[in-house]
């Protein structure tokens, strides 16, 4: 009886813990969205600190670093998750836009094509796969397109994220879901 007793105690503890880190997560996307990068930063690392294994959190803290020309630190986050699994599409892309930011393009898109090959329908992957796809063919305007739909992209994830309380926010999503269908209906049409 002690032992149940006890696994009953490890269990609550457990969902607990998980039900803080589910709220860290929802304050550090919503400080991120709402400019507030650096407080949003340190959340993702009090997040990492206490569970290194909340890979969750490591993209988007790379995404901020990178921001602020942290290359060297979001390279690291980037190594750990593609270590954790080489196949997840976060680690990917977080590696790609590393050695973009290093300047080497060519590796870069490697990675945005094996992201964009491991989860054929991620906006973001497709996106990026796109943009440096035509940076590198000299295509300027298709490379303004797919970087105009990596904006609306994020403004549409930030949409997600945000209470659908208000129906002007409920506009603003259908209309940046409809930008970003006319977008990549004219990627594939290239």
């Amino acid at each position: 009886d002690a032992a149940a007793s006890s696994s009953d105690r490890l269990e609550h503890s457990y969902i607990i813990e998980k039900k803080e880190i589910e709220s860290l997560m929802a304050d550090a996307k919503r400080l991120e969205r709402s400019g507030s990068k650096k407080k949003a930063e340190q959340i993702y690392q009090a997040i990492i600190a206490k569970d290194y294994r909340q890979f969750g959190a490591y993209y988007p803290l790379g995404k901020i670093f990178l921001e602020e020309g942290r290359t060297e630190e979001a390279d690291y986050l980037a190594e750990i998750l593609l270590d954790f699994d080489e196949n997840t599409v976060k680690a990917q892309l977080l590696k790609g836009m590393v050695l973009e930011a290093f300047g080497k393009k060519e590796d870069a898109l490697f990675y945005y094509n094996a992201a964009a090959a491991s989860e054929p329908d991620d906006l973001e992957a497709f996106c990026h796969k796109k943009r440096l796809t035509a940076v590198l063919d000299r295509d300027d305007k298709l490379a303004a397109e797919a970087r105009q739909a990596l904006l609306n992209l994020d403004r549409l994830t930030a949409a997600k994220n945000v209470s659908s309380s208000g129906a002007e926010e409920e506009i603003e999503k259908k209309k940046a879901i409809i930008k970003i269908d006319e977008d990549i209906d004219e990627l594939l049409q290239r």
